[in-house]
């Protein structure tokens, strides 16, 4: 508090008020007589009126404030030059002095405390000329102990003068450095607001780790990116939500700062949110210091895992249709399909194994191909029965069950041969019409299947059904370039290209083979009288009839008109004897045929021995027909007739 405030003045008051009644009673005890009553009546005046100058509770005004300052400089005064007066003490003038003194300490105007030192020293010589107080030879003493206390009173006042101007300057320089400040702070506030603004709404996550590595601070992009909240992050280590494949980079951290140029690391790495989805990350990350000097970490997390999932769905993409175009190669080449589909697919769907499932006979699937579990080659499906296999090829729909133990459409056989828990049956075929079922089997639980994963699918489904179709396609040109259209047996080039792959295996094993001409008796007279259509159909039934009675080695074809011609390897003369007579015996109907044979000679070309076949049919028919004839021996009704060739 500075001397003539209100509050020095008031704090001034209260102190006359406790020390004036402090010294009633020391008074009553001291002295004697008039003088008791009359100093202790002063005491209890000055006390009662600097409580009255107290009486409000308002805070003091200037006015106020100006009386209490008269009070407090003034009662002391009044009070020792009574003292003085009352005692008739020359001593007293002691308090005059300390009142003098006092005047020049706690007044702030130098007028009115000239004035009020003045009239007191008045007063005191004044009580002195007229009271004569003793001792008397003490007078010139106190005279000039009271000018000093003049002295020293305008002294304190002049330098409390200059102190207080001075503190004055020094309050306003203060007042000015505070405002200063208190702009700095509005102006740091500001900024921190606007970076805390820029560090809680970036769309980028920030994470300020410490020495340590754990979490400081971070926004909520950040938590939004590893689905927690920040109570979750702070104090942990973003190692705890890494990827598993990706925790090495975590270490290196260090590393990639001090190597960068910059002083910048940079790295794109995976995290893993509390329901197991992976989030992809591109970090960049750099030392800043902490709190003592510590070395913190400022990082900067984007998230790109839309980015990675569309630049894997390009990678797949273009997968899937390089292993399309391999499929199709394949296919013009003539080639099997089936492994190249199957390979590509799994590699492309990640899977455990991939089947192709086709029809083989009426009602049923079979499984005609796998990648992966070769066990599970020649399963089949009976379409009657429910199952999920059986309702793809019926609906022409995809299907995926991600728990095959709980879905009643899967086979419990299925899943016990592949080890499935995740299933995708995709049907394959061309134009709306189903030709096969590929099934993709995962040794895992899959939630879903992702869009790349059924895309991919999808196509190499949709080139494996043009590609199926092709080589069906393919089958039944060839089928039609080298079979007879009315009997469905192979023609001249089929025949052909037939029996010199049947000669190199019989030369090859040592196994002879035997070569037959078959003619079907008066076929002209039954044509003319039956007609056309009677005589096609006798043609088609002898070519069935006479297939059903030969091996599956044994080969059979059209020669022309009405005439077939057979091939049996690895037959003597008796088991070719046995096989002609079961063909002869075979002509369907009212109707006969006339059959010769000739076993092939080492050396011999084929065509030598079908004419020597075909010379041992003209002798057949010379015999009365309905007979078959080697070059030495006919076979007839009889039996067996040896004739010279």
């Amino acid at each position: 508090m500075l001397p003539g405030t209100p509050e020095t003045a008031r704090v001034g008051a209260g102190v006359i008020v406790v020390v004036y009644l402090l010294l009633a009673p020391v008074h009553l005890l001291l002295m004697h007589g008039a003088a008791r009553v009359t100093m202790v009546a002063a005491a209890l005046v000055t006390a009662g009126v600097a409580a009255l100058a107290l009486r409000h509770d308002s805070p003091v005004d200037d006015r106020r404030s100006a009386g209490l300052v008269w009070l407090v400089c003034g009662a002391p005064l009044v009070n020792s030059l009574l003292q003085l007066l009352v005692t008739g003490q020359l001593e007293q003038t002691t308090l005059v002095m300390l009142s003098v003194v006092a005047i020049g300490a706690v007044m702030t105007r130098p007028l009115h405390a000239a004035g009020l030192v003045a009239l007191g020293c008045l007063s005191w010589a004044f009580v002195v000329v007229t009271t004569h107080p003793g001792p008397g030879d003490d007078t010139v003493h106190y005279v000039i102990q009271l000018l000093l206390s003049c002295t020293l009173s305008a002294a304190v006042m002049g330098i409390r003068s200059l102190v207080g101007h001075r503190l004055a300057a020094s309050e306003t320089m203060l007042v000015e450095q505070l405002l200063k400040m208190e702009g700095v702070r509005t102006r740091l506030s500001e900024s921190l607001t606007r970076f805390r603004g820029v560090f809680d709404d970036s769309p980028v996550g920030i994470a300020l780790a410490d020495e340590h590595g754990h979490f400081a601070q971070v926004n909520d992009a950040l938590c939004r990116l590893m689905g927690r909240t920040p109570e979750e992050l702070l104090g942990r280590s973003s190692l705890e939500f890494t990827h598993p494949d990706d925790r090495e980079m975590h270490a290196d951290a260090t590393r990639m700062i001090e190597e960068a140029e910059d002083g910048i690391g940079r790295v794109e790495k995976r995290y893993v949110r509390p329901d197991g989805e992976v989030r992809w990350a591109w970090l960049t990350f750099t030392h800043i210091e902490g709190p003592h000097g510590a070395s913190w970490t400022l990082a900067h997390v984007q998230d790109v895992t839309v980015r990675k999932q569309a630049d894997e769905a390009l990678a797949r993409t273009r997968e899937a249709l390089r292993a399309a175009a391999e499929i199709a190669r394949v296919t013009q080449l003539g080639g099997d399909p089936r492994p190249v589909v199957l390979d590509r697919l799994q590699a492309l769907a990640r899977a455990a194994s991939v089947m192709l499932i086709e029809p083989t006979v009426p009602g049923r699937l079979e499984v005609t191909a796998t990648c992966g579990l070769p066990q599970l080659r020649g399963v089949e499906f009976d379409l009657s029965e429910p199952t999920a296999t059986a309702h793809v090829w019926e609906t022409g729909e995809p299907l995926f069950v991600s728990d095959t133990a709980a879905h009643p459409l899967v086979s419990r056989r299925l899943t016990e041969l592949s080890n499935a828990h995740s299933i995708q049956w995709q049907p394959v075929g061309l134009d709306g019409v189903t030709h096969a079922v590929l099934a993709i089997v995962w040794d895992r639980t899959l939630p879903e299947v992702t869009e790349v994963d059924r895309s991919v699918i999808e196509v190499l489904a949709t080139e494996t059904g043009a590609a199926l179709t092709g080589e069906r396609l393919r089958r039944e040109l060839e089928d039609l370039s080298i079979r007879d259209p009315l009997t469905g047996l192979l023609n001249r080039r089929g025949w052909d290209r037939e029996v010199a792959a049947m000669r190199s295996r019989c030369e090859r094993d040592g196994a002879p083979l035997t070569f037959a001409i078959a003619d079907l008796d008066h076929f002209k007279v039954y044509n003319d009288t039956y007609g056309h259509r009677a005589g096609d159909d006798l043609l088609a039934g002898f070519a069935q009839a006479a297939s059903a009675v030969l091996r599956e080695t044994d080969a059979i074809a059209r020669w022309g008109g009405e005439e077939f011609v057979l091939a049996l390897p690895g037959c003597d003369e008796t088991q070719a004897a046995d096989t002609v007579a079961r063909v002869r015996h075979a002509v369907p109907g009212p109707s006969t045929c006339s059959l010769g044979f000739a076993r092939l000679l080492p050396g011999e070309t084929i065509g030598d021995c079908l004419v020597r076949a075909d010379g041992a049919l003209y002798r057949a028919k010379g015999l009365g027909r309905d007979c078959a004839v080697d070059a030495g021996i006919p076979v007839g009704e009889a039996g067996l007739l040896r004739v010279p060739a």
